[in-house]
């Protein structure tokens, strides 16, 4: 009786930890890419990103290895890095290769529709419940990202071709919170992260001969010292930290609900390149912003469609 009393609280504060989480995932993801776009006024897209990669594999391994948690390797469970080939893998490599040809008007509004995708997704595949509650808190937030993402960029160098290769990344990054809420109870977030961020380097690293051929390799002898350490600096922030913080918070939410969360992404995003690249905030940004933490909050306390915490196996250490 003990035991389970100890295990129940343990759920109730990981529940209760869990929008905190996901707030702290959105603000590493913000900020993280406005650090990425500083980034590629040096670095050639791809390349950022394998080295990102590479960066938060080496720290998320790393961690595994000092956490020293008995974890069962079996192929079974190996193989669910799969994952991690849609996002951070295809999602960010079409990502990248979108976001150099096309506007960024055009991409802010795009990439903005990735939790809306995920909801859809989540409603179909998992059977996950919207209740019109939800569903009027979700079109709020949605309002409040269209707003900061519509004014958050010049419309300049517009193409089809560029928006197609967004859309694909998203409905890559949608299909990766929707496949992951089926998993996360396989391994624990940190070990699954590691592997998926694997998974996810081999996959942007298949793609690179294609980038050094279309001239990316021309641009290596002029990236800086501090560009490098820039590069592995956001791919522990972007990639290692986000992610982790993402899966740990998936435990305990819904993909419904966690990808309502991810809407304050812009939020972070705008505030990040006001704080570091010296951008203006307009009045429509703050409205925007408005919204959505107004959605976030009445998120939190909305008594419909509360998702309860996922039950998960825990290691019995006494009995009563």
């Amino acid at each position: 009786m003990l035991n389970q009393l100890n295990i129940s609280m343990r759920r109730s504060v990981g529940y209760n930890a869990a929008p905190i989480t996901m707030l702290l995932c959105a603000a590493c993801w913000g900020i993280g890419t406005v650090m990425s776009k500083n980034n590629l006024l040096s670095f050639p897209p791809l390349l950022l990103l394998v080295v990102q990669l590479m960066a938060s594999c080496a720290v998320l391994w790393t961690a595994v290895l000092l956490s020293k948690t008995p974890v069962n390797w079996s192929w079974a469970n190996i193989r669910l890095g799969w994952i991690g080939i849609l996002e951070p893998g295809l999602a960010y490599v079409f990502g990248m290769f979108g976001l150099a040809r096309t506007s960024a008007t055009s991409a802010s509004l795009i990439t903005a529709t990735e939790p809306i995708m995920t909801i859809i997704l989540a409603w179909m595949l998992l059977r996950e419940p919207l209740g019109r509650r939800t569903l009027g808190i979700v079109a709020v937030a949605m309002v409040g990202t269209l707003i900061v993402s519509l004014y958050g960029g010049q419309a300049q160098g517009q193409t089809l071709i560029g928006d197609a290769m967004l859309l694909i990344s998203v409905l890559c990054a949608a299909f990766y919170g929707v496949m992951n809420r089926q998993h996360i109870t396989h391994l624990p977030p940190l070990h699954m992260t590691a592997v998926q961020h694997t998974f996810g380097l081999l996959c942007a690293v298949a793609f690179l001969p294609i980038a050094f051929m279309a001239g990316e390799a021309n641009q290596l002898a002029d990236i800086t010292a501090s560009g490098w350490l820039m590069a592995i600096a956001t791919g522990i922030v972007q990639y290692a930290l986000a992610f982790l913080l993402y899966m740990r918070a998936l435990k305990h939410l819904t993909a419904t609900h966690a990808s309502v969360y991810l809407m304050a992404v812009p939020l972070f995003g705008i505030t990040g390149g006001a704080l570091f690249l010296g951008e203006q905030l307009s009045l429509a940004q703050m409205l925007g912003s408005a919204l959505i933490l107004f959605a976030l909050i009445k998120l939190r306390t909305a008594p419909e469609d509360t998702p309860a915490p996922l039950s998960l196996p825990m290691p019995e250490t006494a009995q009563c």
